[in-house]
């Protein structure tokens, strides 16, 4: 009986000295670190946003911001680009998101605010007239003018505007104008941007200016934009309409090459903007 009461007592010792054992070595395993989140360069970010007025909508500039780093302008800057929808992005604004990011686009800023006005206007930017005149600069391809009055002719039938060709082009409402990527304003045109246009009220009011090194052509091919498409987004910046997160919107940022058709949205925001009697 004593031998029974003896064996019990050590099995019971053993199992207390293999749990201790087991104890210990959960406590002195260490698990495999995991590698971090692949971020983002900001530097690469702090390069494309800018130009499409990201960092000026918080005050900031790429001057305020330590350039390679994710500091806390750069940061603001991310937060909102992705929880906008003119950027398309998975997760994070990635290096893969920027480059999908750099097809063809108009150079006006993605915010109500244009990035070349000081501050947020206190009223829509339209033309005090319903008369409007428009030219090309001198020596500019007629099939040019063409496209231009077709284009016009989308977003009149829609408005109280009536438009006039002049020949007198420095003197007309709207001027549209071939560019170099660096040339009398500020805003560059260089890719992905292909062109930029300034609505009334700002400081080049009318003024539509395509990037002359562009690939442009009569109709949209794999290696040509169409002028149309393009006419007809900065023609609408020109008579004060802002960029659209409608995918479907001819004022998106990135209009589709080959687009002629205003989407329901666009009627009726020109509409608004200029309402038939």
């Amino acid at each position: 009986m004593a031998g029974i009461r003896f064996l019990a007592s050590l099995w019971v010792e053993l199992r207390i000295v293999v749990w201790i054992a087991w104890v210990a070595s959960c406590s002195c395993r260490q698990e495999t670190p995991q590698a971090p989140l692949a971020v983002p360069p900001a530097t690469s970010q702090q390069d494309y946003l800018p130009p499409f007025g990201y960092f000026q909508v918080y005050g900031e500039s790429t001057s305020v911001a330590k350039i390679g780093r994710r500091d806390v302008p750069t940061q603001k800057t991310v937060d909102q680009v992705q929880s906008s929808q003119y950027i398309r992005l998975t997760e994070e604004l990635n290096e893969q998101a920027l480059r999908e990011s750099e097809e063809p686009r108009c150079g006006v800023s993605d915010f109500d605010r244009p990035h070349f006005l000081k501050s947020r206007p206190r009223r829509p930017l339209r033309w005090a007239q319903n008369s409007l005149t428009f030219s090309v600069a001198p020596d500019t391809p007629s099939w040019v003018l063409e496209v231009a009055r077709q284009a016009i002719l989308d977003w009149q039938s829609h408005t109280s505007l009536s438009f006039e060709w002049v020949d007198a082009f420095n003197t007309a409402d709207i001027q549209i104008s071939f560019k170099p990527d660096h040339h009398d304003d500020q805003w560059a045109l260089r890719p992905p941007t292909v062109a930029h246009a300034f609505p009334p009220g700002t400081i080049l009011p009318g003024q539509v200016h395509f990037r002359a090194a562009a690939n442009w052509g009569m109709v949209a091919t794999t290696k040509s934009l169409d002028l149309r498409t393009y006419m007809i987004h900065e023609i609408g910046h020109a008579m004060g309409l802002s960029h659209s997160s409608d995918r479907h919107s001819i004022m998106n940022e990135h209009p589709r090459n080959g687009q002629r058709e205003l989407s329901p949205r666009d009627v009726a925001t020109i509409r608004a903007l200029y309402p038939k009697p």
